[in-house]
C-alpha cells in the first residue's frame, strides 16, 4: 500500500479511506480570494452589501393558523390579566396615602351597583 507524508507530517497508511480522504482534501491549496479593490472606502462597500442582502418574510405572506391565533390572544389577554392584576396591588397599597377606600367590601359593593351593560362591556 501507498504511504505518504500528509501536510502534518503523518504517515497515511494506517488510515482508513475516509480518513485518507478528508486528509487529502484539508491538504490542498487554500484559494485566495479577490483583493478588495483599494480605491472603495468601507462605507461604499457595506452599502453595497446592505443593498444585495435578501429581505426577512413579512408576516403578512403567512397564512393564518389556528394555533397561533390562539397564542397570540392568550398571551394578550395575560398580558392584560398580569398589568390589571399589578396595577390593582399597586393602587391598593397607595390607596391609603390618598384617602381611597379599596377594601375588599369597597370594591365589592361598587361592582354590585354598576349596571349589568357596563360590566358586559369592560369584560
Amino acid at each position: 500500500m501507498f504511504s505518504a507524508v500528509t501536510r502534518t507530517g503523518i504517515l497515511n497508511s494506517s488510515r482508513t479511506p475516509f480518513s485518507r480522504a478528508v486528509a487529502a482534501q484539508s491538504a490542498r491549496a487554500f484559494v485566495a480570494t479577490p483583493a478588495r479593490r483599494t480605491e472603495e472606502p468601507q462605507s461604499v462597500v457595506a452599502e453595497r452589501a446592505l443593498k444585495n442582502r435578501p429581505i426577512s418574510p413579512h408576516l403578512s405572506i403567512y397564512q393564518p393558523q389556528m394555533s397561533w391565533v390562539l397564542s397570540g390572544i392568550h398571551r394578550n389577554t395575560g398580558v392584560l390579566v398580569a398589568g390589571s392584576a399589578y396595577l390593582y396591588t399597586a393602587a391598593f397599597g397607595l390607596a391609603p396615602m390618598f384617602g381611597l377606600d379599596l377594601s375588599s367590601v369597597a370594591v365589592a359593593s361598587t361592582l354590585a351597583a354598576t349596571p349589568t351593560p357596563l360590566l358586559l362591556a369592560i369584560k
